[in-house]
């Protein structure tokens, strides 16, 4: 700050003028008309002094437009970031629902405990995008936390799955056969020879999948919330109080 602009300032704080208190509306007038014969508040004074001041107290002005550009674009990855948490949140509700109507044909166990352990992540996920979206710091790695349950937890029933199917690949063969007319239709023991053999590949295939898509799925989900914390902790430290305000009520930049 320049000699002048101190004397400036220390003649309005003699003058005992308190801005302030002042209405918003009076502000930038009161400024304008301290005039002094030796010096005067400059309108690059005004323009510092109105860029410290939130929109709703002072006229926006071009410095709050500039502001809200800025906190647009660093703020792009974290939108993505919530973009991507509700589109897995509907995904895993969706496969959710699935399952649990799939138990009306059939019911199992480890079929319903996939789907409602499903259900929960679905919900804990809705949640903390929620809480991503209002620039909560924590929410990141409780985001990575239920993604890695969700991996663990669908690992583990594609594992027991493929444990059960191997161990007795004879009873799903018995089971199909019996509903679809017995072995006699099918050719006898070298017909269902045949068939336990391709229910042993099918099983691999199908439950070796589910394996993978745990790790691919969730796991890497996991890791990319878990990145998405230095952006928010370098937005949120970056970026002016009153756009952050506005953004934890609920706008949208």
């Amino acid at each position: 700050m320049t000699s002048g602009e101190n004397c400036s300032v220390k003649h309005v704080n003699q003058a005992g003028i308190q801005l302030n208190t002042l209405p918003s509306a009076h502000r930038s007038s009161t400024v304008q008309s301290i005039v002094h014969s030796s010096d005067k508040i400059t309108v690059v004074q005004r323009e510092q002094w109105h860029m410290q001041q939130a929109p709703w107290t002072t006229p926006p002005t071009r410095e709050h437009l500039a502001q809200i550009a800025v906190a647009k674009r660093t703020s792009a990855k974290i939108r993505r970031a919530v973009q991507a948490g509700t589109f897995s949140a509907w995904t895993t509700a969706l496969f959710a629902i699935t399952t649990l109507l799939f138990l009306a044909f059939g019911f199992s166990f480890w079929g319903f405990v996939l789907g409602a352990g499903m259900s929960v992540i679905a919900l804990v996920e809705f949640r903390g995008v929620a809480d991503l979206k209002r620039l909560d710091v924590t929410a990141p790695r409780r985001l990575a936390l239920n993604q890695l349950a969700f991996c663990v937890g669908l690992f583990l029933y594609g594992a027991i799955s493929l444990f059960s199917a191997l161990q007795d690949p004879q009873a799903l063969v018995s089971s199909a056969m019996s509903q679809i007319g017995g072995g006699d239709a099918l050719g006898g023991a070298g017909m269902e020879k045949q068939m336990t053999g391709i229910v042993r590949m099918a099983a691999i295939a199908l439950y070796g999948g589910v394996m993978f898509a745990a790790l691919v799925g969730p796991g890497l989900m996991a890791l990319y919330y878990h990145t998405r914390k230095h952006y928010i902790e370098q937005y949120v430290s970056q970026t002016p109080s009153w756009i952050l305000d506005l953004q934890r009520a609920g706008m949208s930049l």
